[in-house]
């Protein structure tokens, strides 16, 4: 009879185990799913803030393609590293049809940051008469650049009327940054 005793005991015992084992299993399990719970909410907020985030670049597309044109007539107004020589021909092009000579010079190497605007200081060296002066003025108020004459200075050795030696002081503004494209 003391074998059937040893027996039962060992079958109660692995049932024990058995069923203690089947508690951590349980309580392993659990934890594993709260985990699993807490990443599939972290990837259901990081699915909404995706679709906010491809909302907003929609938008943005919407906008830019709306303004496309807008935005390249005003990029035209300030010129840039790469259209500052279209510039300059142009400049060149109304002095040669106002005067009789002229010089340009940049009076900064680098563009000059002044009230969140950045403006090329340019010096004009001409010998014209005050008519062909009104001319290039016209000519230069009707150009695609943003300019701004901040001085002029007339030596008028002849007359009113004659020859004089003008010197003007122009700002061109630019493209924020100044760079290439």
């Amino acid at each position: 009879m003391k074998t059937q005793k040893k027996t039962s005991i060992s079958v109660n015992t692995l049932l024990v185990i058995f069923a203690i084992a089947l508690c951590f299993l349980d309580i392993i399990f659990i934890i594993f799913t709260q985990n699993e719970s807490k990443t599939i909410t972290l990837l259901k907020g990081q699915k909404k803030s995706l679709a906010q985030d491809e909302s907003i670049i929609a938008s943005a597309k919407e906008i830019q393609d709306t303004f496309q044109n807008e935005v390249g007539v005003i990029s035209a107004v300030f010129p840039s590293e790469e259209t500052i020589p279209v510039f300059i021909l142009k400049l060149e092009e109304m002095l040669k049809n106002t005067t009789d000579e002229y010089s340009v010079k940049f009076a900064a190497t680098a563009p000059i940051k002044q009230d969140d605007k950045l403006f090329l200081p340019i010096i004009i060296s001409t010998k014209t008469n005050y008519v062909r002066l009104t001319a290039f003025f016209t000519q230069l108020e009707k150009a695609l650049y943003m300019t701004h004459i901040t001085a002029i200075s007339i030596k008028s050795p002849d007359n009113f009327i004659g020859v004089s030696d003008v010197q003007i002081r122009l700002n061109v503004y630019v493209q924020n940054p100044f760079t290439s494209k």
